[in-house]
């Protein structure tokens, strides 16, 4: 697993910098991550197309319903 190979571990922030290929290792890592049972939020300060997002992924706009979320440590729905 890349996490592994990463030495991601338990409550990490991890920060993807370069140019090429940083949303599709940053998806990746959320996958993997989120298929091991762990809770993730990814999240990117440029736009990314919709092509860009994998369906098991849930795509928000900042706003109080992401907030609510947020603080309430559940899912978005």
């Amino acid at each position: 697993m890349i996490t592994e190979r990463l030495g991601i571990g338990e409550r990490e922030h991890v920060c993807f910098i370069g140019a090429g290929g940083k949303s599709t290792l940053m998806m990746t890592v959320g996958r993997e991550l989120a298929d091991s049972g762990r809770r993730i939020l990814l999240t990117t300060t440029t736009k990314m197309s919709p092509d860009q997002i994998p369906p098991w992924a849930c795509a928000a706009t900042a706003g109080p319903e992401l907030d609510a979320a947020v603080a309430e440590h559940r899912p978005l729905e």
